[in-house]
């Protein structure tokens, strides 16, 4: 449940998600994600260049491999806040071009 609303107000997350899912395989016409509506994603995605409609189905058409702009280590370098969601307050704040990344996340 946390995931869908918490893609749903970062359409950021969700852009990037409908890309990579888009190189895998091409979306139909009216398919969902997940329980999400992403028919403007893939409009907006068309008009970017990075997916072409053909015959009721949305194709990946550019040369950059997605996944590669979508790190699981670490994010982009804007800042970010942390809310608690059940009392709509500020947790805590901070500037990414702060962060560094401990020892135990090190590749070896």
């Amino acid at each position: 449940m946390w995931l869908r609303q918490g893609l749903r107000a970062n359409l950021s997350i969700l852009v990037s998600h409908v890309e990579c899912a888009a190189f895998e395989l091409p979306f139909g016409d009216g398919e969902t994600f997940g329980k999400l509506d992403i028919a403007g994603v893939l409009k907006f995605l068309e008009e970017e260049k990075l997916l072409h409609h053909s015959q009721d189905k949305w194709y990946w058409t550019s040369d950059a491999y997605p996944a590669d702009g979508v790190s699981l280590r670490s994010i982009s370098s804007d800042n970010f806040v942390v809310v608690d969601a059940k009392n709509f307050s500020n947790l805590y704040f901070m500037s990414c071009s702060s962060v560094t990344p401990d020892a135990s996340s090190t590749p070896r």
